[in-house]
């Protein structure tokens, strides 16, 4: 199997897994609803990864990023800095390498070029 298709099936069970703790926990539920949907949005970009183009991308990556910050914000009754940063820092780790994923093309050695 492809890592699409590792990525895409780790990307569905951690959907389930938010969004069966939807039910069974209390705190931050904007934060975990919205990284639920992130999940599932991001099963369907890469299943619909010929099709998407990189601008669609970026503003998708914007709009996710902006809306995870604002579900942290709206979840917490005073605001925790390093923990809003934590989850900017990993929400965007999460984008860039699903675009990497979509968009670059594999390096190839120079020995593989040889031959």
């Amino acid at each position: 199997m492809t890592d699409t298709g590792w990525t895409i099936i780790l990307n569905a069970v951690a959907a389930l897994g938010f969004a069966i703790s939807l039910f069974y926990y209390d705190p931050f539920f904007y934060t975990r609803m919205m990284a639920c949907l992130f999940a599932l949005s991001e099963v369907v970009i890469l299943l619909q990864r010929k099709r998407i183009k990189k601008g669609v991308y970026l503003v998708y990556s914007i709009i996710i990023l902006a809306m995870m910050v604002i579900a942290n914000q709206v979840d917490q009754d005073r605001i925790d800095a390093w923990q809003t940063i934590l989850l900017f820092i990993s929400v965007f780790m999460l984008l860039s390498t699903t675009y990497r994923t979509l968009y670059h093309e594999p390096r190839t050695s120079s020995k593989q070029l040889k031959t």
